[in-house]
């Protein structure tokens, strides 16, 4: 979410809840298989960090699921994404970022502990299957949690 003006003082900001900073581990077979398809790297080798002097970075990350073949439907979700993602299946994020993967050197960091990447659980039919007691960064429970915090 990129804004200009108005939160920070007039400062232009962008908001990243839940995105992906960072590439897979250099060396590693999920670096030859990345499903960013090199994205992550081009974009951190050409704009590492907080890249523009004068706007305000805040990253927003989640441990609310632990990634596990033997956490249920969310967990093993959450393993699927972060395996390739982060080399670490096991590891804690919003169900499909890694926490540790959502950062991003230079910028403001807010860890939230129950926000999910959606409130739903994504399918290929595009039936939408509510996540019980999952809730979004950008839900009312959570708004509070890091608007002021970034």
């Amino acid at each position: 979410m990129y804004h200009r003006g108005g939160f920070w003082n007039g400062r232009e900001s962008l908001v990243m809840l839940g995105t992906p900073n960072q590439p897979p581990p250099e060396g590693s077979v999920w670096e030859q298989l990345d499903q960013s398809r090199g994205l992550l790297d081009n974009v951190n080798r050409r704009f590492p960090g907080s890249y523009r002097e004068g706007v305000k970075y805040a990253c927003v990350v989640s441990e609310r699921v632990r990634g596990g073949l033997g956490g249920g439907i969310e967990g093993l979700l959450a393993f699927a994404s972060y395996l390739p993602l982060g080399g670490k299946g096991d590891a804690r994020g919003d169900g499909i970022t890694p926490a540790e993967g959502g950062k991003m050197d230079g910028c403001d960091c807010v860890v939230l502990e129950d926000a999910g990447h959606f409130d739903f659980l994504p399918n290929p039919l595009g039936i939408r299957v509510p996540l019980a007691n999952a809730t979004w960064y950008g839900s009312e429970r959570h708004l509070d949690q890091w608007i002021g915090g970034v």
